[in-house]
C-alpha cells in the first residue's frame, strides 16, 4: 500500500535535521523518502523561503497554511504529520479532521507549557488515532535492555536532558514508565542552582537533570547489581558493563536511522497494530509538568 502524507511545519525535525546527509535518517522527509510505502503530498508552512528546500526533496507542493491546503483541490491524505510549533499542535488537529485520515504522527511535547493536557486528551477521543514521535519507543535494542533490566530486582538511572524537560526529558521518562511500572512518588530538588527531578518508580530510582552543553546531551545510565548500561549522547554511544567489566557494544544504526523506525511503526499501526506511544506520552507530560515550587520532600502520588 502507499501512504499519502500531509507535512504540517517544515522546520528541523521535518527536514533539516538529516538535510544534504545520506548516512542519517533524522527527519521525517528523509524517513519518507526512504520509504517504499509513504509518498509526500504536500507540506505546510508560514516560512516561505523553506518552500523551495521542501519542493527539491520531494516534488510535492508547498502551502503557507494548513487552511489554504484544505481548500484546495488536493490528494486523499492517508497520515498527516504534525511538526509546527507545539502551541500550534491542538489547532492543527482539529483541522485536519475534516481529513478522515487514518493516523495522525505528532512532535512531543503534545502541548506548551500551561496548556492543558485532558483537553487536548479530549479532543483526540473522537479521532483520528495519534501516534507520538517518541523515537527511542520503537528501537528494538534499548527496549530489550531495559524489559531485561527490569526483571532482576531495583535500578538506580540517571538522566541528563537537553533544552527542557518537557521537550527532550519526554523520551526517557516514557520508557521508564513502560519498562519499570508506575510512578510512586515525585519530588523536586535544587542542587548547585539546578532543578533535579527525583522519582521513585516501582523498579527504578530515577534522577533527571539538565545536560552540560556539549557533554552529556540526552544521555542515561542505568545501574543494576549485575552491572550497568550506559547510553550517551542520545544514543550516539550505547553498551553494557558486566560487574566483571565486560564491555558490550550495541549497534549505532538505531541512532542514526531512528526516523525510519518510525515509519515503520506508523505502517503498522495504520493496518491495524496497536501502539502505546500517546498513553505513555500523556503520562510522562503529567510527571513532567512543572512544580510551584521546589522543595526536598516526595510528593505522593
Amino acid at each position: 500500500m502507499m501512504v499519502k502524507v500531509l507535512v504540517i511545519g517544515l522546520g528541523d525535525i521535518a527536514m533539516g535535521y538529516d538535510l544534504g546527509r545520506k548516512d542519517v535518517t533524522w527527519s521525517h522527509i528523509g524517513a519518507i523518502n526512504n520509504h517504499p510505502h509513504f509518498q509526500v503530498v504536500a507540506g505546510i508552512d508560514p516560512d516561505i523561503e523553506t518552500h523551495n528546500k521542501f519542493r527539491k526533496l520531494t516534488d510535492a507542493k508547498a502551502y503557507s497554511h494548513l487552511e489554504v491546503f484544505l481548500q484546495s483541490n488536493h490528494d486523499a491524505i492517508d497520515l498527516v504529520v504534525i511538526a509546527s510549533p507545539t502551541h500550534c499542535h491542538i489547532q492543527d488537529y482539529k483541522l485536519v479532521k475534516t481529513l478522515s485520515v487514518k493516523l495522525v504522527l505528532m512532535e512531543k511535547p503534545l502541548v506548551a507549557p500551561g496548556e492543558n493536557i485532558e483537553k487536548f486528551m479530549s479532543e483526540i477521543e473522537s479521532g483520528p488515532r495519534v501516534l507520538v514521535n517518541l523515537f527511542r519507543l520503537y528501537q528494538s535494542q534499548i527496549n530489550t535492555v531495559l524489559q531485561d533490566i527490569a526483571k532482576h530486582g531495583p535500578s538506580q538511572i540517571n538522566i541528563r536532558y537537553s533544552k527542557t524537560i518537557e521537550h527532550s526529558g519526554i523520551h526517557f521518562i516514557t520508557l521508564i514508565i513502560r519498562h519499570f511500572g508506575s510512578c510512586l512518588a515525585k519530588r523536586l530538588v535544587k542542587v548547585s542552582n539546578e532543578v533535579v527531578h527525583s522519582f521513585t518508580f516501582k523498579d527504578a530510582e530515577v534522577l533527571m537533570q539538565p545536560a552540560i552543553k556539549n557533554v552529556d546531551d540526552n544521555s542515561m545510565s542505568i545501574h543494576t547489581d549485575k552491572g550497568s548500561i550506559y547510553y550517551l549522547n542520545g544514543g550516539r554511544v550505547f553498551f553494557q558493563m558486566d560487574r566483571d567489566h565486560n564491555k558490550q557494544e550495541f549497534l549505532a544504526d538505531e541512532f542514526n536511522h531512528h526516523m525510519s523506525k518510525v515509519y515503520d511503526k506508523c505502517l503498522k499501526v495504520i493496518k491495524g497494530g496497536e501502539d502505546d506511544s500517546l498513553l505513555l506520552a500523556y503520562e510522562g507530560h503529567k510527571l513532567l509538568a512543572k512544580e510551584a515550587s521546589v522543595h526536598a520532600e516526595c510528593i505522593p502520588l
